[in-house]
């Protein structure tokens, strides 16, 4: 986030274009090619009218000419200045950070004044401004072209001596270095510098890969964050539109193409984190005859790992016991849907309390009460309940009938091989996820597609990616912990969690800023193709935001307290801030992944020597990391070198 400071003076002034007002197509080419239509024609007609500009700002001086002398020199009748002022309705937003400066002036009884290099008419400029809030009565606007100067040359001269004014009585605030800043100082005006408007490095990477359109939607949703937002809420908007969002959208519109591909009729996204595709898939595709039905899923691992439970394998009893973080009988009951009391009086050599953390001999016993007895057959008839449960509500939604698919985040496609047992007569055609680790079974069958499709990350980084992303995706919605009938309708039972410290504390404003960034991308030239599915630029993005978080990411995300609610999970703080000797116990052992998730954010969020500390360990972390993926890429090369069969 870049902003500035307004110092007290008698009179604040504002630039209009790119620090109150701004355009959604921010390149003059593109923008001006919508008044003639489309194609090569349209192309041609917008370089006239720039060329004809530039011979104007030759002959008169920059910003001294006006609209109308722009289309005499152009000699076009059509399209018109008319059509152009419309065009700058269309287009033009209030950024809520200027509105922000432009109220503090006001709240401390500043004079109002706006100050414009600009071509158009001072009339239609000050309507504007009324349009979106920012005039008041009393308000004065100074146009370059309607006094015969421009900032750099004159223009807060004249003003200051129209409105008998000394210069260090003036605040100037400007996104233009040269007119905006320079030129005033010299005069005596104190200037602050604008610069919000500017790029971010997500926004230029887009537009460095041919995104143009994406970096200007982008941009405009991050400049129109809801005004009653602290920094930090701030922050959380600009991730969701520069990071979250591109990637989100992107994904989506792969799926609905796959959909198709497939004759999927209808695309079921499953809850929490499918609740914000879902928006997303609907905020584009609603009502186009072409595409999938969307359906909500109400479903989680909780709700449908009894197919587990029930089953009983070698396999699920390692998944059932796998330790976590801190296994106790209460989160193995919960893992088994069952309530800790429901658990039958076992021959333990040690009974262990119900929340007392099971020491590895407890887990040895525990497996082995599993694989038959009193434990294996309570356990294999609640879990039978459990799939009755589920595999009623799952039919209630349509799922025994007709070509569906399912949508999620990821990670090993657990769910839906659960859906897969729950309602064996009609299996979904395909399982699309954001990304899987590990390449489960049903990828290798082909039952399941991924989008990002990216060589995994290693180490704590792989761990910290399945973690912001869950955070991205987030929802205010609690974890579905199983079904009940009501009135002959199957409905969830849900498990909410929301504190201040936890990811559901923002996911309704990140959800905000992406469905307002999908409606952005929509407004641009070529609509919703302007980010056909890009997954490079949008990985690139995203492991900037992961490796390399700035300050206000880090504050943000930093202290989020994430935990999974089902199957008796643990919680992680992302990044807190460290005491000197604790950087120094991290310095000694190194990052544990569930200990510390983003260190990163971590070293962003420390101070002084600890930062200092913690940064020379994370560093150490990665050479040796480097190190380990070069001498497995040798192995792999010899592994390949010295079998003749797979060189052909």
């Amino acid at each position: 986030m870049k902003t500035c400071g307004v110092s007290e003076s008698r009179v604040a002034s504002f630039d209009v274009f790119g620090t109150l007002l701004f355009r959604r197509i921010s390149e003059p080419g593109r923008r001006l090619a919508l008044l003639a239509g489309q194609g090569e024609a349209a192309a041609q007609w917008s370089r006239r009218r720039i060329e004809a500009e530039h011979a104007l700002a030759h002959s008169k001086g920059p910003d001294l000419y006006s609209l109308d002398e722009i289309y005499t020199q152009l000699g076009s009748s059509s399209p018109t200045p008319q059509d152009e002022m419309d065009l700058e309705v269309r287009l033009c937003f209030p950024v809520t950070e200027g509105w922000r400066l432009l109220t503090s002036a006001r709240q401390r009884g500043q004079q109002v004044i706006f100050v414009s290099d600009m071509y158009l008419p001072g009339e239609f400029i000050r309507q504007l401004l009324e349009k979106h809030g920012l005039w008041l009565a009393g308000d004065r606007l100074y146009v370059s072209h309607e006094h015969g100067m421009a900032k750099h040359g004159g223009l807060f001269r004249k003003i200051c001596q129209e409105m008998s004014l000394l210069p260090d009585q003036v605040q100037h605030i400007g996104d233009n270095l040269r007119s905006d800043v320079l030129a005033p100082r010299r005069l005596g005006i104190r200037t602050a510098h604008f610069r919000a408007t500017e790029f971010t490095r997500y926004e230029q990477e887009w537009a460095r890969n041919g995104g143009e359109g994406v970096a200007d939607a982008i941009r405009a949703t991050r400049l129109q964050f809801p005004g009653e937002l602290a920094s930090r809420g701030q922050a959380v908007w600009e991730t969701a539109c520069g990071v979250a969002g591109p990637l989100f959208i992107s994904y989506v519109l792969w799926l609905e193409q796959q959909s198709k591909e497939l004759g999927i009729e209808r695309l079921y996204f499953i809850s929490r984190d499918g609740l914000i595709f879902k928006k997303i898939f609907d905020s584009i595709f609603m009502g186009r005859p072409n595409s999938p039905e969307s359906r909500y899923l109400h479903g989680s691992r909780q709700a449908w790992s009894g197919v587990r439970v029930a089953r009983l394998t070698d396999e699920d009893i390692e998944w059932l016991t796998k330790p976590g973080t801190s296994m106790t009988l209460t989160k193995f009951a919960q893992r088994c849907d069952l309530a800790a009391e429901e658990i039958p009086v076992l021959p333990w050599a040690k009974q262990p309390e119900k929340n007392e953390a099971l020491s590895d001999s407890c887990l040895i016993e525990l497996k082995l009460f599993l694989r038959s007895g009193l434990l294996r057959d309570r356990l294999q008839a609640a879990g039978r309940e459990s799939c009755a449960r589920a595999s009623a509500y799952l039919r209630q939604e349509g799922l025994g009938k007709g070509r569906y698919g399912l949508v999620d985040l990821g990670w090993f496609g657990n769910l839906q091989e659960y859906v897969q047992e729950l309602v064996p007569e009609n299996v979904p055609i395909m399982g699309f996820y954001l990304d899987l680790r590990s390449r489960p079974r049903i990828q290798q069958e082909g039952r399941a597609r991924e989008y990002l499709g990216v060589p995994l990350l290693r180490g704590i980084d792989q761990s910290n990616s399945i973690t912001l992303l869950e955070i991205l995706a987030g929802s205010q919605e609690g974890s579905v912990m199983g079904y009940r009938e009501e009135k002959g309708v199957w409905k969830s039972v849900r498990n909410a969690r929301d504190d201040e410290q936890g990811p559901e504390h923002w996911a309704d404003l990140q959800h905000q800023a992406i469905i307002a960034l999908a409606g952005e991308i929509l407004l641009q030239p070529g609509g919703i193709q302007n980010i056909v599915p890009s997954n490079e630029v949008n990985w690139k993005n995203f492991c900037q935001f992961l490796k390399h978080p700035s300050f206000s990411e880090a504050e943000a995300y930093g202290d989020i307290s994430f935990v999974s609610n089902q199957e008796g999970g643990g919680g992680i703080i992302l990044a807190p801030r460290v005491s000197l000797s604790e950087g120094w116990g991290f310095f000694q052992r190194g990052f544990w992944k569930r200990q510390i998730s983003w260190p990163p954010g971590m070293i962003a969020r420390s101070k002084g020597i600890t930062r200092w500390v913690l940064k020379t360990r994370y560093m150490l972390s990665q050479s040796v990391e480097i190190l380990r993926s070069l001498a497995r890429s040798r192995e792999q090369l010899g592994d390949v070198t010295l079998r003749p069969d797979r060189v052909r």
